[in-house]
Order: structure tokens, then C-alpha cells, then sequence
């Protein structure tokens, strides 16, 4: 077997796995079943000039249902001749028992429940005629049917396929020295930290931080790892699974031949114009400043471990080569310190309510400087002593760590909320008003210290949808803003975060309120004159609606006239003219009567229509002179 010379691992789930050696004209490459489908996708094999490959043959996943059904032959591991007898049945064979020699046709074989080896008597039809042969005395049966053969070998041959694993024979032009690189399915390397924290120095109270990390990997695979070349990739390289191993036959429409006669000549018309036409990432030496004056100290952490991997940056990924070769035995798991830098960074007590409602975290910030850290835990010893424990999330080269590590006891954090609307600004456009507000939302954060020294606490508060900080923080992203509290030994001190939102809101003049009016210009949003052509306005707008309001009794009125006239002329239509002359006299007068109301209601609504359309009209012409 070609021995493994590298390995890349990737925190997906995958590995990139490379083997050299001498190799012959036809060798084989043994894979896990489940990894074929990469490594079909990937297998490239480059022999040494001038060898060429010929090809790759690899084995066709047998469909074990479809095969039991073709394959007579069982093998049951009680009995395994009987079964190979009896599946032969009708099949030419010859048998040698003994002294005796027995040609002809297997008839089959006569089993017994007890002591069936002993007797058991084999069948064969000889031209001689039907000839028993005691099983126990027979010494070989040779198949003399191809096909028997053929089975019996395919029997065999399946029986020896291995469930778990599969291969890829590789034809080369002749023998020489190859190399071959594919990926396949590899359990995902971690990483570890050991994260360092100094006392404090200087007045800013900086402290020195120093960084370990630990790269954990596992050889899973069949073979044992002797002086490979490792790689640990951190990053997201797009990967995913395609099905080239199981054969795909897609199913395809069935069409039957038709009859075909021909009763004719067949001609042709002559078919004219038919011609066919990367960043280094620098690993701190290991004679790092020491920072503490006991054996925890990264002085001697360094020195008990030194980094023993180069980091490069290989487009999205960043790659920790291991320097010296490594050796992993088959089933075992190794690690090696692939990360140590030291850094400037400081000690913090960070407040977020939504993460931890009442007590603030201690918290350790720092740079990556030139180093990308691949996500992990991490041990925090804080002056040498166990302080906590975090996750190093990924982080690019550059970028701030913040790590928090324990919660702070000693002090209690409550807040509360109020909010307060201010209108702004009054405009006129379009015969609207356009009315903007600012939306002040207030959190007051209250600390109380039972701890006999100062602190400085950070509070960190998340940004309302569409607020902007009117207080403003010490440093913010979209989502947070970050804020400074000082804190006296056993004290009490507060934080009012003020953020505030801008909207704005429109509509028709005549919607506004005498008391709307009276609050703009209380609050100096309108000058009089504005706001005594609102006024007249709304007088004009409540006498269009009082008329409108008018117009509507009018149907009313209507309504009740009509009922009215029908009642009369169901009374009139009985009477007769010679009899009830006087009757019919009076119910016409009525309905004429009537009908001079249903008269005069139509004048009034023309004169209220006409009106209201007066008064709309003065109420946009006095909008329009607004909005000028």
C-alpha cells in the first residue's frame, strides 16, 4: 500500500489525504464504502514521467436483495456442503468416493435430521442409472457445467466482498513512483486554549495576556500514521456529498415495436440548403515575557510546549502546518500546541441583561494580532490562579477576543425603562400636515458594589430597532453599544443610556384637533398666523360636515315621505270615482302634497351640495396657501 505522506484536516468532517511511493502497473486502494463518494470526486493520481495512467476501475455496489434473488447458492455455516449440493441440483458434476468415480447428473441430496454427514446419501444420475454414494464417503465433487462454475464462483466471490470497505484499482502504462491525493470523511480536528492573564500595570490597569492552543486530531483511519506531513485548517470551505459510487439507472419510458408494412413505393422530395456544417501568522518564541511569579506562568508554559506549527492564510482559509512530522497510531488521537502569542489587552466586567440578568461577567479582551483562532474552549488562569472557563469563537487576524470567563457576585445590576414623545417640526405639503416626532427611550442602569475595591463596569446595551444613541457610547456596532460605569468600593452608581428614534407622520389638514393646534403652537411649532388659518380650517371643515351631516337626513326625510305616498295610494285604489269622489278628492290633495315635500327636499340638497362644494373649495385653496 502506498503510505500516507500528508494530511489536511478541516473542521467540516473532512480530510485531504496524500500517498507516495513505488507502485506496479495494477494496484489496488482500499476505502471505507462510505467514503468513495469523495473519493470518486477527488481521486487524482500523478506517476512520474513518463508513466501514464491508463485508468480507474472500482467496484459496483451489488444490490444484496437482487443478488440473493439471482444467487441460488446459500451458505449456512451449520451446513455449508449440503447447501452447495442441493443448489447444484440438475447440474452435471463427477464425484470421487473412494475408488469409485461417478459421472453424470446431480439428483441431490438425502438428508438426515441427526448425524447427517454420516448419513447423508448423495443422488447422481450416471448412465448406469440412479447411483447412491454415502456422503461420508464421498471425497470431491467437481462441477462439469460452465455455468455451475460461474455461479458457484460468483457465490464465493460475493461472499467475500467486504461490507464496510471497497476499493479502486488503478492502471498505470508501468510500474514507477506515483503520487495520489484525495479527500474522504475525517472526524473534525479541535482546538484547545490556555488563556493567561496578567496583573494589572500602569495607570490604564493594562495587563499582558498570553495565548496556547492546542490542536486535538484523530486517526481513524485503518493504518497507522508515521511521519506525515499535518495541516490543520481553520475556515469554511463550501463541501457537500455527490452520489457517484451507487449506480443510477434512471427509469426511461417503454415503447413497444409497431407493425410496419410497407404497401407502397417510398419517394422522397429533395430538401434544399442541408449542408452540416498569504499572511504569516508569526507564532510568539517561546521565550515569552514572563507575567507571574509561579509555576503557572506563561514563561514556563511556553517553554514546556513550544509552538510547533506555522499558520499561513490560503485564500477564506487559514492553515496551522505542523512543523515536524507527526506519528499517530491506528485508533489513537494526538495533539500538538499550534497557537502562542502574548498581548496588550485587560480585565473587564462586562453587564448585558440579556445575557445575564443581574450580575456582570468577568471578562478578559484582547487582540488575535496576526493569529486566526479557530473556535474552542479555553481555560483562563488569572494571575496564575483557575479563574473560569469560555469559548473562543472564530476570529479573524486583528480582531478583538473577549472572553467571560465568571460571574461577578459581588455586584447587582437592575434597570428600568421610560420612554417619552417629542414633536419636533410641523410641515405643510399637498394639503397635509407632516408631523415630526422624536421617540426618547431611557435606560437607567443602577449597580450596587458589595466589593471592597473600585470598579469600572462596562455595560453593553443592545440598540432598539431603528434608535440611534443619544448617549454616546465608548465604542458601538449595529447591535450594541458599549458604556463605562464607575463603581465605588461597596457603592451604588447609576447609567441613564439615552436613545432616541425619529419618525415621521402625515395627514389631512382637516384631521388635525383644536387641541393639536394649541400644543404646536404652545410648543412654538407654529407661528399665529398658521395657526388661525388652521383654525379657520376646521370651522370650515365642521360646516361641511354639519351640511353633509344635513344632506344624509335629507334621504331620511325622503324615505318617510315615500312610505307615506304608497299608504295613500293603496287607499285611493279601492274608490271609485261616482261613490267616494269626496275621498279620492282628499287623498290627492296628499299626495300632492307630498310630492311638493319630496320637491322641496331635492331643492335643499342642491343648495347643500353646492355649498359643501364651496366650502371644500376655500378649505384647499387656505391647505394650498399653507403649503406655499
Amino acid at each position: 500500500m502506498l503510505k500516507i505522506t500528508s494530511v489536511t484536516l478541516f473542521k467540516h468532517g473532512l480530510g485531504f489525504f496524500q500517498r507516495e511511493g513505488t507502485a506496479q502497473p495494477d494496484f489496488e486502494l482500499s476505502f471505507p464504502r462510505s467514503a468513495m463518494d469523495d473519493v470518486l470526486k477527488s481521486l487524482t493520481v500523478v506517476p512520474a514521467k513518463p508513466v501514464v495512467v491508463r485508468g480507474v476501475a472500482f467496484e459496483t455496489p451489488v444490490d444484496r436483495n437482487e443478488a440473493a434473488r439471482r444467487q441460488p447458492i446459500t451458505f449456512d455455516p451449520a451446513t455449508p456442503l449440503s447447501g452447495v449440493l442441493e443448489a447444484f441440483s440438475g447440474y452435471g458434476v463427477r464425484v470421487d468416493a473412494g475408488e469409485r468415480v461417478v459421472e453424470g447428473r446431480l439428483i441431490g441430496l438425502e438428508r438426515e435430521t441427526e448425524d447427517h454427514l454420516k448419513r447423508a446419501t448423495l443422488a447422481v444420475a450416471s448412465p448406469r442409472g440412479v447411483e447412491l454414494i454415502r456422503l461420508q464417503d464421498v471425497t470431491a465433487v467437481a462441477l462439469t457445467d460452465a455455468r455451475a462454475t460461474g455461479d458457484l464462483a460468483f457465490a464465493l466471490d460475493t461472499k467475500k466482498r467486504d461490507e464496510d470497505r471497497t476499493s479502486a484499482r488503478v492502471r498505470l502504462s508501468a510500474a514507477g513512483d506515483v503520487a495520489i491525493s484525495y479527500i474522504a470523511p475525517a472526524p473534525a480536528w479541535r482546538v484547545s486554549y490556555r488563556v493567561l492573564v496578567g496583573p494589572a500595570s500602569g495607570s490604564a490597569g493594562e495587563r499582558e495576556v498570553f495565548v496556547q492552543g492546542w490542536g486535538l486530531f484523530d486517526n481513524t483511519l485503518e493504518e497507522d500514521l508515521d511521519g506525515v506531513a499535518l495541516t490543520l485548517t481553520a475556515g469554511m470551505p463550501v463541501s457537500f456529498r455527490y452520489e457517484l459510487h451507487q449506480p443510477n439507472t434512471p427509469e426511461r419510458a417503454v415503447v413497444r415495436d409497431e407493425d410496419r408494412t410497407v404497401s407502397a413505393p417510398l419517394e422522397y422530395d429533395e430538401i434544399m440548403g442541408g449542408d452540416e456544417n498569504d499572511a504569516m501568522m508569526m507564532p510568539v518564541a517561546a521565550s515569552a515575557p514572563r507575567m507571574m511569579k509561579n509555576a503557572l506562568s506563561a514563561g514556563a508554559i511556553a517553554d514546556s510546549a513550544p509552538v510547533q506549527a506555522s499558520g499561513s492564510q490560503r485564500g477564506a482559509l487559514f492553515a496551522y502546518s505542523i512543523d515536524a512530522p507527526v506519528s499517530v497510531k491506528r485508533g489513537e488521537s494526538g495533539m500538538v500546541p499550534i497557537v502562542a502569542f502574548t498581548a496588550s489587552g485587560s480585565r473587564d466586567l462586562i453587564y448585558n441583561k440579556a445575557k445575564q440578568s443581574d450580575h456582570p461577567a468577568a471578562s478578559v479582551r484582547f487582540k488575535a494580532g496576526s493569529t486566526t483562532l479557530e473556535r474552542g474552549p479555553a481555560i483562563v488562569l488569572v494571575n496564575g490562579h483557575y479563574g473560569g472557563e469560555a469559548v473562543v469563537p472564530f476570529t479573524t487576524e486583528g480582531a478583538d477576543v473577549i472572553l467571560a470567563f465568571a460571574m461577578e457576585l459581588g455586584i447587582v445590576v437592575r434597570s428600568e425603562i421610560s420612554e417619552r414623545e417629542e414633536t419636533v417640526k410641523v410641515r405643510f405639503r399637498d394639503r397635509s400636515v407632516f408631523i415630526d416626532t422624536i421617540t426618547y427611550a431611557t435606560t437607567t442602569y443602577e449597580a450596587t458594589s458589595t466589593l471592597a475595591r473600585a470598579e469600572t463596569l462596562v455595560v453593553e446595551h443592545p440598540s432598539g430597532y431603528q434608535m440611534t444613541f443619544e448617549t454616546q457610547p465608548f465604542e458601538a456596532n449595529l447591535s450594541v453599544g458599549r458604556f463605562r460605569l464607575a463603581l465605588p468600593a461597596r457603592g451604588v452608581a447609576s447609567l441613564a443610556v439615552v436613545e432616541k428614534k425619529v419618525s415621521s407622520s402625515y395627514q389631512d389638514v382637516t384631521g388635525l384637533t383644536g387641541q393639536a393646534i394649541q400644543r404646536f403652537l404652545d410648543g412654538k411649532l407654529l407661528d399665529k398666523a398658521t395657526a388661525k388659518a388652521l383654525e379657520g380650517i376646521l370651522v370650515l371643515d365642521a360646516q361641511s360636515v354639519e351640511l353633509d351631516h344635513e344632506r344624509r337626513a335629507l334621504d331620511g326625510e325622503r324615505k318617510t315621505i315615500r312610505l307615506r305616498m304608497d299608504d295613500v295610494r293603496k287607499s285611493i285604489a279601492p274608490l271609485t270615482a261616482e261613490t267616494d269622489a269626496a275621498l279620492r278628492a282628499r287623498f290627492v290633495a296628499q299626495l300632492a302634497a307630498h310630492d311638493d315635500a319630496m320637491l322641496a327636499l331635492d331643492a335643499r340638497e342642491r343648495v347643500i351640495i353646492e355649498r359643501i362644494a364651496t366650502l371644500k373649495a376655500d378649505i384647499a385653496a387656505a391647505a394650498d396657501k399653507l403649503s406655499s
